[in-house]
């Protein structure tokens, strides 16, 4: 494990990790209490968990296809802002009602579970034959950090509302695009052939 080589070739994909990371970890951990706290029943509770990872498979195949085609950070980003939008709908609307919330999740699952994907991928793209395993292993280990830290954030938020998870991962997601925004500026994109 070289984290430092790894920060060089591609520190978007190290950055981006740790902010997926506590993105996911957050939703992941406490999308459950979430639906607690706004009276969702534990069927509908369970059918919003179970949605937003059918959707972060589904969305896989459309993003990979379009992250082959265009630049990986500028799909990153298009995610990121996409997630954010939704955070904002969690926040500022505060939706209670079982059909919308379940909608609004299938979304919010589909762009946030695909966006660790494209990362790697953007990383592999930047790396030297032979050392796949060993960035595999770095932005998973950057990305358990952010997994450990995103739920201890969004636990601490949501004792002043349930919206506190989503205004944590709103923050994440905006970081997440600003520095994809801030990474195109400073490297060309990985040629099409």
């Amino acid at each position: 494990l070289d984290l430092k080589a790894l920060i060089r070739n591609s520190p978007i994909a190290v950055v981006g990790s740790f902010l997926i990371g506590v993105s996911n970890g957050a939703f992941g951990t406490l999308g459950v209490v979430f639906g607690g706290a706004i009276d969702l029943g534990v069927t509908t509770i369970a059918t919003m968990m179970s949605l937003s990872l059918l959707a972060g498979s589904l969305f896989q195949i459309p993003v990979g296809f379009a992250s082959d085609k265009h630049d990986r950070r500028l799909v990153l980003m298009v995610l990121a802002i996409a997630a954010a939008a939704v955070d904002l709908i969690f926040i500022l609307l505060q939706p209670t009602e079982p059909a919308f919330v379940l909608i609004v999740t299938f979304v919010f699952g589909g762009v946030i579970y695909a966006m660790y994907p494209v990362l790697i991928a953007h990383a592999y793209d930047h790396a030297e034959p032979g050392s796949y395993l060993r960035i595999s292993g770095g932005l998973l280990l950057v990305y358990g950090l952010g997994n450990i830290i995103g739920p201890l954030i969004a636990g601490a938020a949501m004792s002043i509302s349930p919206a506190g998870l989503f205004a944590t991962t709103l923050v994440a997601h905006l970081a997440i695009a600003g520095y994809a925004l801030y990474r195109m500026t400073q490297r060309m994109p990985v040629p099409q052939a």
